[in-house]
C-alpha cells in the first residue's frame, strides 16, 4: 500500500519527538465525563497494556488506574473493557480482536501495540513472528481508521510503550522506528498521542533503553 511505501522511507529519518507536543485530550470523551454520562474504556495491545507485570492485574496495570482515576475524579461509571493480550503481534489483534472491539460501541479506544512483538521479526530473533514494521504500521493505520468511520463519536488514543532496558539493543532500536510510526499515525489523522516510548527516563549512556529502576523485568514497565 501507499502507507507502507511511505514509511519505509519515513523510518530512516523521523523522530517521534517532533510530535511530542500532540496533546493527549479526548475532547469527546472529556464532554461525557463532565456530563456525568458512564463510558467504557476499550483497550488492544500486547502486554504493555495488559500490565501483565503489574502485582496485582486488573487493579494496580497502568489501564486500571487510568479508569479509576477517571472514575474517581468525574464521579461516573467507567467501565474497563480491556482486551490487550501478551505476546500478541499488531496482526494478531487486528484479526481476532477487530470484531469485539467494535461490538463494545466504547467511548474511548485505545490503541497500544507496543511493537515489540513484532519487532522480533525485524531483529530476526523469531523470524516467524510478527511482520515488518511498515506492514504492521499500516494494519493499525487502517484500524485507526476503520475505527474513525465506523464509531464517530467515540476518541481514539494511539498509544506507544516503552522501551526496554540496555540489554536489548537491536529489539529498542527496532521500537524505536515502530514508535516513530505510530506517531506519524496519530499525527496523520489528528489523534491523541499517549507517548510512552518518550515517557520513562533513560539509563546513562543509553539514549535508547530505559532506566531499570522503572521496568520490573527488563522490559515491562513497574507500577
Amino acid at each position: 500500500t501507499a502507507f507502507v511505501q511511505q514509511e519505509r522511507a519515513a523510518q530512516a529519518a523521523t523522530d517521534s519527538s517532533r510530535y511530542a507536543s500532540l496533546p493527549v485530550l479526548p475532547a469527546k470523551t472529556l464532554a461525557k465525563l463532565a456530563a456525568g454520562v458512564n463510558i467504557t474504556v476499550a483497550t488492544r495491545g500486547d502486554s504493555i497494556p495488559q500490565g501483565s507485570t503489574a502485582s496485582n492485574p486488573g487493579v494496580n496495570d497502568a489501564i486500571s488506574l487510568l479508569c479509576t482515576h477517571l472514575s474517581t475524579t468525574w464521579g461516573v461509571t467507567v467501565t474497563n473493557a480491556n482486551h490487550a493480550q501478551g505476546g500478541r503481534t499488531v496482526w494478531q489483534e487486528t484479526v481476532e480482536k477487530r470484531s469485539t472491539l467494535l461490538g463494545l460501541n466504547a467511548d474511548l479506544y485505545i490503541l497500544c501495540d507496543t511493537g515489540k512483538n513484532d519487532n522480533a521479526y525485524e531483529t530476526g530473533i523469531q523470524p516467524r513472528t510478527g511482520q515488518s514494521t511498515a506492514s504492521s504500521l499500516s494494519q493499525l493505520e487502517a484500524e485507526a481508521r476503520g475505527l474513525m468511520v465506523n464509531r464517530p463519536g467515540a476518541d481514539i488514543i494511539i498509544m506507544s510503550g516503552n522501551p526496554s532496558g540496555y540489554a536489548s539493543t537491536a529489539a529498542n532500536a527496532a521500537q524505536k522506528l515502530f514508535s516513530d510510526g505510530l506517531a506519524r499515525i496519530a499525527h496523520a489523522y489528528r489523534l491523541p498521542h499517549a507517548d510512552g516510548w518518550n515517557a520513562i527516563p533513560r539509563a546513562a549512556g543509553y539514549p535508547n533503553a530505559a532506566d531499570a529502576a522503572y521496568l520490573t523485568d527488563g522490559v515491562h514497565p513497574n507500577t
